[in-house]
């Protein structure tokens, strides 16, 4: 029998929030700088804001972990619990010109991959372990834009630096409207 119930409900730990109950483990520390976790079958993979501004607070709207001014003052990160894992929003109150966030993604003995849909990390390139999945943008009347991702390898099968580039085109028209929102598909 492989059916689990699951509560995606958010819930205090002490120094983090995590779900209820899952066969998908959730850590999102009350300080961003400790990094976001994912266990899934006893591996972790944690992602991490490389060079943040600020060593972000973590607060809870809806069932939603939000840090403000991570990547500076127009930028929120938001995580929200899914089944499936975690969505991430980089949120984007104004224009910011040649907009990339950086993470430093630990990978637990894995390797990270990058292809068409995105990045996942695995084993080897036809087994994915855990997915990251496309980066599209919306600004706030929800017209779309996919954005960039790329992955650098500090040690491989251990930490990589994932890199999300915004099209700055599409952040400088002036049709866009803020806020505008940078996700995971």
């Amino acid at each position: 029998n492989n059916i689990r119930e699951k509560n995606i409900s958010l819930v205090n730990r002490g120094e983090s929030y995590g779900i209820s109950k899952s066969d998908i483990d959730l850590i999102l520390p009350k300080k961003i700088n400790e990094g976001i976790a994912i266990e899934y079958y006893g591996r972790t993979v944690r992602t991490t804001p490389l060079n943040p501004v600020v060593n972000a607070n973590a607060t809870i709207q809806d069932n939603s972990v939000v840090y403000e001014g991570v990547f500076g003052p127009k930028t929120t990160l938001v995580y929200t619990p899914l089944l499936s894992g975690v969505k991430e929003d980089i949120i984007l109150s104004q224009y910011i010109a040649d907009a990339s966030f950086s993470f430093v993604v630990e990978t637990n003995g894995f390797n990270l991959y990058n292809n068409e849909k995105g990045c996942y990390v695995g084993r080897n390139e036809d087994r994915p372990y855990f997915d990251f999945g496309e980066i599209i943008i919306y600004d706030a009347i929800g017209k779309p834009s996919i954005g960039d991702i790329t992955v650098e390898p500090i040690e491989e099968g251990k930490r990589y630096i994932m890199t999300i580039t915004v099209d700055d085109a599409f952040l400088s028209d002036a049709e866009d409207i803020y806020d505008v929102k940078t996700t995971t598909d």
